[in-house]
């Protein structure tokens, strides 16, 4: 199945005979079965018509819109809830769930701590030269884990365990930043704006995580809404969020091997006080090395979510007879 990724202004996409569309510059460009086609990733201001729109939805076909400057900032458009609406219901009694929640949780930030320690333990192979700092990293996330391990009061707190994957993540980013060339200014995470090329694009990687996340979600029956680590917070789908977390070291490998292989390199991207921006020439790299990896991340996504159903079914009767 085809992503069609839409990275040039005045472009307009229609649907006829069962067919997309694209034209730019007063002429068709491509024709392509809506059969073939999968998602659509649209990254520049474009014509659509609400009935191309319904046409596409009706086939099953994802649609993910993504601000050219700020790639935090998109919108998702999928086609209806699966029809089995019980594995929303149970997905809501376990929301409430205090206990089963922190269960939930708890699986999580050890399943993405040892994700991160495993990118450390791989880098330090690549990198002898950064040996030292990576093993500290991979000594600092043992201690976490440790912690997270051991501690009961932890298990059963998911606040708690919140403070304990932040202890994380400042281990794994004070050794990952150290991989990348000093050119890149790539010192640890930050965003809205992103402010050096690293951070632009795990933005961009992340967004494009979350919009299969969401869409993988959403076609098994669950409400990208409601999470077990991610409180409800208004406009934010905290259980996509909750299942980007345990692929975020899979698109940090990614971005790492993109700017590694120099696939991305300084000049593919410009900075001002809107921040960092990656020019169309980086673009274009970048979205042929994501079709690349994207098989790899809706393996790990459809795997996981599968296994949240197989819980799921485990948990309904014992939710049921409370």
């Amino acid at each position: 199945m085809l992503t069609v990724y839409i990275d040039h202004k005045a472009t307009r996409l229609k649907v006829d005979n069962q067919r997309l569309g694209i034209e730019g510059d007063t002429r068709l460009h491509r024709s392509i079965p809506l059969r073939q086609i999968e998602r659509i990733v649209i990254g520049a201001p474009l014509d659509i018509p609400s009935s191309a729109l319904l046409q596409l939805v009706e086939h099953g076909i994802s649609l993910t819109v993504i601000h050219a400057h700020k790639p935090e900032h998109c919108a998702i458009l999928t086609g209806m809830l699966h029809n089995d609406a019980w594995r929303r219901q149970t997905q809501y009694k376990i929301v409430h769930n205090a206990e089963l929640c922190a269960m939930y949780a708890h699986r999580l930030v050890r399943g993405k701590l040892k994700g991160q320690r495993r990118m450390l333990r791989h880098l330090m192979h690549v990198r002898q030269d950064q040996r030292s700092v990576l093993l500290e990293g991979i000594r600092r996330m043992d201690a976490v884990l440790l912690h997270l391990a051991e501690d009961e009061l932890i298990q059963k707190d998911v606040d708690r365990m919140r403070g304990i994957e932040g202890a994380g993540a400042s281990a794994y980013f004070a050794a990952f930043t150290q991989v990348f060339p000093p050119a890149l200014s790539f010192t640890g995470r930050n965003r809205r704006p992103p402010r050096d090329p690293v951070n632009a694009v795990l933005s961009l990687s992340y967004t494009l995580a979350y919009s299969e996340a969401q869409r993988m979600l959403i076609s098994v029956g669950l409400d990208p809404a409601l999470g077990f680590f991610h409180t409800l917070d208004y406009g934010r789908p905290s259980l996509a969020c909750d299942l980007v977390e345990l692929i975020r070291p899979a698109v940090d490998h990614f971005v790492w091997d993109l700017f590694r292989n120099e696939t991305l390199r300084p000049e593919h991207f410009t900075s001002n006080e809107q921040g960092c921006m990656m020019g169309k020439a980086g673009r274009s790299h970048f979205y042929a090395a994501w079709s690349s990896i994207l098989p790899e991340i809706l393996k790990r996504t459809r795997r996981i979510t599968r296994l949240w159903i197989e819980e799921l079914r485990k948990q309904e009767d014992v939710i049921n007879h409370e």
